[in-house]
């Protein structure tokens, strides 16, 4: 268990699950950046050098183990809990699972009656089942249906798009390359994309306005777009052509991962609803120019004050 020293700070302070994780970084930055929070960021390291380094407090915690989540609570004093579930990684495919984690975090959030719980979905994902079958979704949505019968005094739900980060992925095996750019979609359909940081800074928005946000749902998007629209945007900023790909097949994503490709499929057929909530935050423009040294020399400073702020310079003309 943690040895993290209980919090006794004057700060109101915010615990993130999975703080580790693309959208977990995000959301604990840009609680960091506002400056009025302490933030503490769960691990099954408690020591954790990628939360340290960016000055996030971590905290030792096991997924589906009641007992993690309530420690986790006590010491971080938390009066915003920020909970955030994988079907893929941390649940290992199974529904079963990430539901229990869900759960099980929820129900130590009322246990502990902390002030403001926050529950990051999926977009979209109250779809009907009779046109997505996706579990990343439907699960989200049990999850959503079970915070919503507890009776917490204020929880808010955060349903944010696909992320933009996912072109530069090679976790994932989807690197940023040279005049390359590719995503799981056709290249003329049109997706909700956010950055992760845009997902924090709704966050901090719903945080510091409860009481308009309690009970309620925001699906989070910064832009809707196409993958060719996406290259275009590349190139100018790059001074590098650049072609969009799609990556892989469909039949190829779908003996990968049919989940997946549900949500592929999905996005396929989807008419954008009127009325969606959309925090503009950050264009495409300012992503790239924030990941990438351009070949045309310009260097993290040069770039302005989102090239400022590099964690990690990512080099446009690698391989080269």
């Amino acid at each position: 268990m943690s040895v993290t020293k209980e919090n006794t700070s004057n700060k109101p302070a915010v615990l993130v699950v999975l703080a580790t994780g693309k959208m977990g970084l995000g959301i604990s930055q840009a609680f960091l950046n506002n400056g009025k929070y302490k933030v503490y960021g769960t691990s099954r390291d408690p020591n954790n050098p990628k939360l340290l380094e960016r000055g996030i407090i971590p905290i030792e915690f096991r997924f589906g183990d009641q007992e993690s989540m309530k420690n986790a609570l006590r010491v971080s004093n938390a009066s915003v809990a920020i909970l955030i579930t994988d079907l893929i990684r941390i649940a290992n495919k199974s529904p079963e699972q990430e539901y229990l984690h869900g759960k099980v975090m929820i129900d130590a959030c009322k246990q502990a009656e902390t002030s403001h719980v926050i529950f990051c979905s999926n977009h979209c994902c109250e779809v009907s089942t009779d046109i997505c079958t996706a579990k990343n979704m439907t699960n989200k949505l049990a999850i959503e249906i079970y915070l919503k019968s507890t009776g917490l005094p204020c929880y808010s739900i955060l349903r944010p798009a696909s992320f933009m980060e996912n072109y530069d992925d090679p976790v994932n095996y989807n690197p940023l390359m040279r005049g390359n750019l590719s995503d799981l979609y056709h290249r003329d359909v049109k997706v909700c994309l956010v950055a992760t940081r845009d997902i924090g800074k709704a966050a901090v928005v719903i945080a510091e306005n409860r009481r308009k946000w309690a009970g309620s749902t925001l699906d989070c998007a910064s832009c809707l777009s196409t993958g060719s629209e996406n290259a275009e945007i590349l190139s100018s900023v790059s001074g590098v052509s650049c072609i969009y790909k799609k990556v892989p097949p469909n039949f190829i994503l779908w003996l990968i991962s049919r989940d997946l490709y549900q949500m592929v499929k999905y996005v396929y057929h989807r008419v954008w609803r009127d009325g969606m909530h959309k925090i503009v935050l950050r264009s495409f423009e300012r992503l790239f120019l924030m990941h990438l040294v351009c070949t045309n020399g310009l260097n993290s400073k040069e770039c302005g004050p989102m090239g400022q702020d590099f964690v990690k310079v990512k080099l446009l003309a690698k391989n080269v």
